[in-house]
Formats: C-alpha cells, sequence, structure tokens
C-alpha cells in the first residue's frame, strides 16, 4: 500500500482562497511550481480578520490560505497584471512601477512582505468558457487602521505583547 512514498510531496497546510473580504496577514511570497509543473508564485497568508464570510462559505478565523498564480507562458498577461497589482497595493504604489527587480526581491529570500497586513478580497466570476473563477484583490492594511478593525480578541490573538501597537508605532515614525 505504501509503496512509492519516498519523494512524494506533502500535503500543504493551507487552503486556496474562497470568496470573502479578509483582513490578513503575509507569511509568505514563494516561486513554486503548481500541479501541472507550471511556474508559479504562492502567496501565504492567516486570516487574521473575517469581514465577509461569503455567507458562512468562506474562511474562517486563523485560517492558511494561499493564492497561487500560475504562469501560463508569455501568452498569459494575467500572470504579471495579478503580480503588479499584488506588489502595488502591497508597496502602496503604482503597479506600473512594479519591475523585476521588486518582483525577485518579493519573491526571493528577503521576504520584504513578510508580517505585514492587507485587505483580501475574492469574489467568484464566471469566465467566458462558463468556468468558475474566484478573482482576487489586495489593499494595503497600515497596522494603525487595523487596530480599528480588528477585535480586541483578534489583536490577543495573532499579535500578542502589543504586537499591532509597536507596528503602529514603527510605522509613523
Amino acid at each position: 500500500m505504501f509503496s512509492g512514498m519516498k519523494g512524494t510531496k506533502p500535503m500543504m497546510n493551507s487552503e486556496y482562497v474562497r470568496p470573502g473580504v479578509y483582513a490578513v496577514q503575509f507569511t509568505g511570497h514563494k516561486q513554486i511550481k503548481n500541479r501541472k509543473g507550471e511556474n508559479s508564485v504562492a502567496i501565504d497568508m492567516q486570516v487574521v480578520h473575517v469581514e465577509d464570510s461569503n455567507d458562512g462559505k468562506g474562511h474562517r478565523l486563523g485560517a492558511s490560505i494561499a493564492h497561487v498564480i500560475p504562469n501560463h507562458g508569455p501568452q498569459a498577461d494575467y500572470f504579471k497584471q495579478n503580480i503588479v497589482s499584488h506588489i502595488g497595493a502591497l508597496a502602496d504604489i503604482d503597479p506600473m512601477e512594479v519591475d523585476d527587480e521588486m518582483c525577485d526581491l518579493v519573491f526571493g529570500e528577503t521576504q520584504p512582505f513578510k508580517g505585514t497586513l492587507g485587505i483580501l478580497t475574492a469574489v467568484n466570476v464566471i469566465t467566458r468558457a462558463n468556468k468558475d473563477f474566484t478573482r482576487v484583490s489586495y489593499e494595503p492594511l497600515k497596522a494603525s487602521d487595523a487596530l480599528g478593525i480588528l477585535t480586541p480578541e483578534e489583536i490577543a490573538r495573532f499579535f500578542p505583547n502589543d504586537l499591532l501597537t509597536l507596528m503602529a508605532a514603527a510605522e509613523a515614525k
């Protein structure tokens, strides 16, 4: 029953993005191969506040989720569009300013956005091929703004020892 186990990739401890509106903390940005073996990127995050859970079908508080963006090759403009939109939102800059160097930095070992916050909005849309597709967008979320959005229980759970207050103070400098 267990022949061929060696070298099997373990299951990720995260879920794909489901529809809803969430405050998230980014836990990593990485380059991966998707299930089809295509070069892709994964944006890993944890849900720290649920604004809209899509009538209970969305993510729960504390869920680890991954937004996987496949690169289907040079004809797939949406890959680049998703990347520049994401980095532009997190850096709070015009997406047209995002260049190759920034992408290498964000999805490389440096991980400049690890620990930062954002608002993730995901909606299901029907494609021209009549298939469901989850459209994901991001907005920046400053720690000072998160203090007004997250409940005291969420702050204590995800940002112990006044970490969110310290992050807000660091932003103010």
